[in-house]
């Protein structure tokens, strides 16, 4: 059977890009189809994969927004495996992620001169508005980066909707638990003053969420202690190696098969 004319878009990070290459194990061979192909298989129709390494969900926006106002009469189906909230990215070259280099401050000769560069800004964001903020702080760095990633969400959402194209999205990269955060305490002499109750009321109470059309978004609303989940959560013992926890081939299976199971849900 031909594939139709039409075809998916995909955009996302290292867990979609095509070219993705493990920097742990530099000799593998990481060419095994990615889950936007597999899922292109299952739904016979092309795919795009326009997914880049290292990206943050500001790059993956942008990127998804301009393809489909080119193209918006031949794109089926958009698919976004978002990525980390902490990342961000200028002019849509240099590419940041703030948790590295606090988290592992004594790798800071390691470091690119880029994020060496911004180091002292990461500190600053991250000590003043998330570490010397509370529950009880309305603009804290936590409930601010969530909250752009769901705006980030909404407008490719919204996007499609008027376009009249099919989406579904998930996050398959990153996490947004406490946890997550509290590793960054390596460069800090106080702690994170939050308690979990804390943390997860502060994200239920973010109004953007209840905008998201959840039945389009696999793990809604994408936080365990709300009875949701993120992909790269649910492929344990499916990922490259114990230091390379990008999804093997087994993994972006998988994948495919939430995004093709959420797909069949809403579309069929």
């Amino acid at each position: 059977m031909s594939k139709s004319s039409k075809y998916i878009l995909a955009g996302g990070c290292s867990f979609t890009d095509p070219n993705f290459l493990s920097i742990p194990h530099p000799d593998m061979d990481c060419s095994w189809p990615k889950w936007p192909e597999v899922l292109g298989e299952y739904l016979n129709l092309k795919v795009v994969n326009i997914a880049k390494s290292g990206v943050g969900n500001d790059y993956i926006t942008s990127q998804l927004i301009q393809n489909i106002l080119k193209d918006h009469a031949n794109i089926e189906l958009v698919v976004v495996g978002w990525t980390e909230i902490q990342r961000f990215g200028i002019l849509d070259i240099y590419r940041f992620n703030p948790m590295t280099s606090l988290y592992r401050p004594e790798s800071y000769e390691q470091f690119t001169e880029q994020t060496k560069a911004v180091t002292p800004l990461f500190k600053y964001l991250y000590g003043k508005f998330l570490i010397d903020r509370t529950f009880k702080d309305y603009a804290n760095l936590y409930t601010e980066q969530v909250t752009y990633w769901f705006k980030q969400m909404w407008q490719v959402q919204e996007l499609c909707k008027v376009l009249n194209i099919k989406f579904i999205m998930a996050p398959v990269c990153g996490s947004i638990t406490l946890a997550k955060y509290q590793q960054i305490e390596n460069s800090f002499d106080s702690k994170i003053p939050w308690t979990e109750v804390e943390w997860h009321i502060a994200y239920g109470r973010i109004k953007e969420l209840y905008d998201l059309d959840k039945k389009h978004y696999i793990g809604y609303p994408f936080l365990k202690s709300l009875y949701g989940f993120t992909l790269n959560d649910k492929i344990k013992g499916k990922e490259i190696s114990d230091s390379d926890l990008h999804p093997n081939a087994e993994g972006h299976e998988y994948i495919a098969r939430k995004y093709y199971e959420q797909y069949s849900k809403v579309y069929s």
